[in-house]
């Protein structure tokens, strides 16, 4: 790899520019200090040609107007001091006139030249600030990675005068491009300027650099004058910033400072971006600890206590050494299948929590008369609800509801299951419809003692448990797959204080189209 410190001079066209300002302004000015002299008498115009130097000083800068004294000099001595025509000076007065006149133009030159320098810097500084400040909007507004890095290439292509800016992330041979505005090649260029930073110092340099072509080189050389500033973040390279201008001629200080600062903060950018993904990552893995951690606990007991009970029932069953009549075997019998029963309630409900988590649920909405699928669910949780009485009114009226049967009967057990489980022996429920524009709403509400306000919002996140007079009593998982297996089916669920202090839990589902416009 070659290294070559770039060359700084100002370019042969600017030159030409600055060399044809002092022509004009001296012949402009001696075309004035003629006129004065010859036309209206004057005895010394030499004055008019300070102002030439100053304006020369205002467009140019300071060596022009240096020049244009010095020519300025040259040519009031040739044309008007005596004798003419030559460089002779003629007595001390005409010395003392030329001296004045270059003195005074140095000083104008040099006055003007840094009034100018200081004014220009100024209004760079102002740009750069403002551009920086813009940079650093976008980079902080909270966008994708991608699309804010993209906006502020976009915002640094016109201020650094450049035709082309990229980024690009990842190690050399491997870096893919994150965002670009311009022209920007398929590869990196084989020969480019590195931005090389003494942090230490704070000083910075332009380094060319030649790489050994290869068939994914970018630009060929005379299509572009590429630039790089590697991005740096917590010590480590993150990315590089590359930048290409059409023409040759050297960066300015402030569009140095510009891309650097720009290469500082799309650093910093890809340093949050990338801290933030790895938070996401440590919060996703603590929350399923912490999920896994909820389940082994919610579920253990409720586990264990229908398994203790069917062991139980089937070691009786079983021992020989124990005689039991036939009612009491019968009775055994009834007891292991109501606790598998139970037991495949509980796994059910974690088949179906994993399901509605995993999105793996689709559907297949049909219409279903409500008042019959409430029937049939409350006549299937006959043996869970016990002897509560549950009265049903709903109307004959109401237009079937576009559901999953599936789906819609696992809600109506679940929400029979919860009411049995927080609720005594001989409470009574009520179960009702309503219809509210193009949706029906179903109300499960019990006469029991309802739960606090603060628990009305948490009632349907999983492994959330009210705890009541003997403690909290479920998985708290059967109101969570209500919740998601109703949006499944594209209606809602809420829990609000019953009309008797216990809990309502509503159901929203759509109506269906054709027979609700039919009514």
């Amino acid at each position: 790899m070659q290294h070559v410190n770039l060359d700084r001079r100002l370019g042969a066209g600017r030159w030409l520019a600055s060399a044809t300002g002092v022509i004009v302004a001296l012949a402009g000015c001696t075309a004035l200090a003629f006129a004065l002299e010859a036309w209206l008498g004057l005895n010394d115009a030499s004055s008019v040609y300070l102002l030439g130097v100053a304006g020369v000083a205002i467009v140019s800068g300071t060596v022009p107007a240096i020049a244009a004294a010095l020519g300025a000099f040259v040519i009031y001595n040739f044309l008007f001091v005596d004798p003419r025509f030559s460089l002779i000076v003629g007595g001390p007065q005409e010395l003392l006139t030329l001296l004045l006149l270059l003195g005074l133009g140095v000083l104008i030159a040099r006055l003007a030249g840094l009034q100018r320098d200081r004014a220009r810097q100024a209004a760079r500084r102002e740009r750069e600030a403002r551009a920086i400040f813009g940079i650093s909007r976008v980079l902080a507004g909270g966008e994708p990675l991608d699309r804010s890095v993209g906006a502020a290439v976009e915002r640094l292509r016109p201020e650094a005068g450049m035709h082309a800016v990229w980024v690009t992330t990842g190690a050399e041979g491997t870096a893919r491009l994150l965002a670009g505005a311009g022209p920007t090649p398929d590869a990196a260029p084989a020969s480019y300027a590195l931005l090389r930073r003494d942090a230490d110092e704070g000083r910075a340099e332009w380094t060319r650099i030649h790489e050994p072509r290869s068939p994914r080189a970018g630009r060929p050389s005379g299509e572009g004058h590429a630039y790089r500033i590697e991005l740096m973040a917590g010590g480590e390279r993150v990315g590089s910033l590359w930048a290409m201008r059409e023409r040759a001629d050297a960066l300015q200080l402030e569009e140095t400072r510009l891309l650097a600062s720009a290469a500082d903060q799309i650093g910093q950018a890809i340093r949050r971006e990338r801290l933030g993904r790895q938070s996401l990552e440590l919060e996703v893995t603590r929350r399923s600890d912490e999920l896994k951690t909820a389940l082994l606990v919610s579920v253990s007991h409720d586990l264990r206590t229908p398994l203790s009970a069917i062991r139980a029932a089937a070691g009786n069953l079983a021992d020989p050494a124990v005689q039991l009549e036939d009612g009491d075997r019968r009775q055994l019998a009834a007891a292991i299948d109501d606790e598998a029963a139970r037991l495949n309630r509980l796994v059910g409900n974690l088949l179906d929590m994993s399901r509605v988590e995993g999105r793996d649920l689709a559907p297949n909405l049909a219409p279903i008369p409500l008042a019959d699928a409430v029937e049939a669910a409350v006549e299937r949780m006959r043996p869970v609800v016990g002897r509560r009485e549950i009265h049903i009114a709903i109307p004959g009226d109401l237009p079937p509801v576009r559901a999953d049967p599936t789906l819609l009967d696992q809600v109506l057990g679940n929400l029979l299951d919860n009411l049995a489980k927080h609720t005594t022996e001989g409470t009574p429920a009520r179960i009702d419809a309503v219809r509210d524009g193009d949706a029906i709403v179903l109300d499960v509400e019990d006469g029991g003692a309802g739960v606090p306000d603060e628990a009305l919002a948490r009632l349907f996140e999983r492994f959330y448990r009210v705890a009541g007079k003997h403690g909290a009593r479920g998985t708290g998982l059967g109101l969570a797959v209500v919740k998601g297996f109703v949006e499944a089916m594209g209606g809602t669920a809420w829990a609000a204080h019953g009309r008797d202090g216990g809990l309502a839990v509503f159901i929203r589902l759509p109506a269906d189209a054709p027979r609700a416009a039919a009514q």
